[in-house]
């Protein structure tokens, strides 16, 4: 059997499941292999390590007008396609034990697991699709994926939660420290409350990439499933209740100030440098038009910097994660942001200024030192 592919479309679907198989569980062999099938409408691409899975399609310069299908070592075989020649065609001539890729005057053999070792994966279910916009889905899982919980006691803090009301989109995720949200309008009728996995995430920031088709969700009994283009992303969904954020969100904040995004990424950066390595607590003084920041730690000293503000409130000292503040910052994209407060001990609120489409809010614990 075989199969013929331009090097640099295969590559490009190779490289797109690498992130797949290699987390895959080492105690099943078929996980770490993608598998191939041709047909005539081209060849698709699957890999899957059981809680997601990545299907693309991409067309081939030639192939048995019967299709056929080979499961290939994935690591290995997108290595030998990324080292071919560009502009090339790639021929893969297989049969139940081996793979003969070949390219000008390269030849290379694999060995192949059979075809019945990949698993079957379920169906898209024939119920109402939801059209998410890519560019908006984009801008939600990286403003949110950094804050989910690590911890695995707490499966329901594993993920994002995505939603629709009927008028509005959300992503939302937390670890317990803080909370990072996204909210975007959306007329659509259909209502859905789900929580997308790490992994997926990782996936659909992948998928939304650059320009492109907007992103299909449909919602089956134990899985979700996103398609974009020529790509299919199939998901087991987290079976938990989200915590309710919105009473999180504190109302009554009545200390605001407003800062330039970059002078203010650019101090915490300089004073976390000497900052306690576990806790990298800073304090932020607000008072006046000027914000000062410090850190310390016992076996290395102390650092202070100051970044200009707009303020309104009495003076006001809390100490916060360094490194969860830098986070809000880095995912945003606006020149400017607001920090709201109550008191020492309450939970700041910090929203990017000026952003179009969507809204960004993030709320931040204080630490006690």
């Amino acid at each position: 059997m075989r199969m013929q592919f331009d090097r640099s479309v295969l590559q490009k679907e190779l490289q797109a499941v690498q992130q797949v198989t290699g987390k895959a569980k080492s105690t099943i062999p078929s996980l770490s292999h993608v598998l191939l099938e041709s047909s005539a409408n081209g060849c698709t691409v699957t890999a899957t390590d059981l809680s997601i899975a990545l299907r693309g399609t991409c067309p081939v310069v030639a192939a048995d007008t019967l299709g056929g299908q080979v499961l290939l070592p994935a690591a290995k075989f997108y290595e030998i396609v990324q080292a071919l020649a560009t502009g090339a065609d790639v021929q893969v001539d297989y049969d139940e034990k081996h793979a003969k890729v070949s390219c000008g005057g390269f030849v290379s053999r694999l060995n192949v697991l059979p075809v019945s070792d990949f698993p079957t994966l379920p169906q898209v279910p024939d119920t109402a699709a939801i059209t998410l916009p890519r560019a908006v889905l984009r801008e939600m899982v990286r403003k949110t994926r950094y804050a989910i919980s690590a911890d695995d006691t707490r499966f329901y803090l594993a993920g994002a939660q995505l939603a629709t009301t009927g008028e509005q989109l959300s992503m939302v995720a937390t670890d317990g420290h803080r909370l990072a949200i996204v909210t975007a309008p959306l007329v659509q009728p259909e209502k859905m409350q789900v929580i997308l996995p790490a992994g997926t995430l990782r996936e659909l920031a992948n998928m939304t990439d650059g320009d492109g088709a907007d992103v299909v969700f449909r919602r089956g009994d134990n899985h979700l499933f996103f398609e974009c283009g020529t790509r299919l992303l199939v998901s087991r969904l987290i079976d938990g209740q989200f915590p309710s954020w919105d009473k999180i969100v504190p109302r009554g904040n009545d200390k605001r100030a407003v800062i330039k995004r970059g002078p203010l990424e650019d101090a915490l950066h300089r004073v976390s440098i000497m900052t306690d390595m576990r806790s990298r607590a800073v304090k932020l003084a607000l008072d006046g038009n000027m914000l000062r920041i410090s850190g310390s730690s016992a076996d290395n000293g102390e650092a202070n910097d100051v970044v200009e503000q707009d303020y309104t409130g009495a003076a006001i000292t809390m100490s916060f994660n360094a490194s969860y503040l830098r986070d809000f910052l880095n995912a945003t994209d606006g020149d400017t942001v607001s920090l709201e407060l109550r008191d020492e001990v309450s939970q700041a609120l910090l929203k990017a200024i000026g952003t179009e489409g969507y809204d960004y809010t993030y709320v931040l614990m204080p630490m006690r030192v």
